[in-house]
């Protein structure tokens, strides 16, 4: 992973230091990409499901909140695919 993203070296040039193909070095990058999304997703659910409960337990005011921060990046999300996405409903404060 270091030498061919961030040392920018060609798959070539890793197989000849490894001894193997570059075939082999390709399924190497691929699984080593395959655990890293794996283990950045497992963070991220659990950084969720803490941040769901916080928010749980903080009150009307915090889901609210949260509603709206999510609007907000799921606007963002969608803008940077290059479509547009509807405005986040207004957030209603019951009195």
């Amino acid at each position: 992973m270091r030498a061919v993203f961030f040392e920018d070296r060609l798959l070539k040039d890793v197989a000849e230091e490894l001894g193997v193909t570059e075939s082999r070095v390709s399924q190497l990058r691929s699984e080593a990409l395959v655990m890293l999304r794996d283990g950045m997703r497992a963070t991220l659910e659990e950084e969720r499901s803490a941040g769901a409960a916080a928010v749980a337990a903080a009150g009307a005011a915090a889901r609210r909140r949260a509603t709206y921060y999510a609007d907000i990046a799921k606007r963002a999300t969608v803008a940077q695919r290059g479509t547009l996405a509807p405005r986040p409903s207004a957030v209603r404060h019951a009195v």
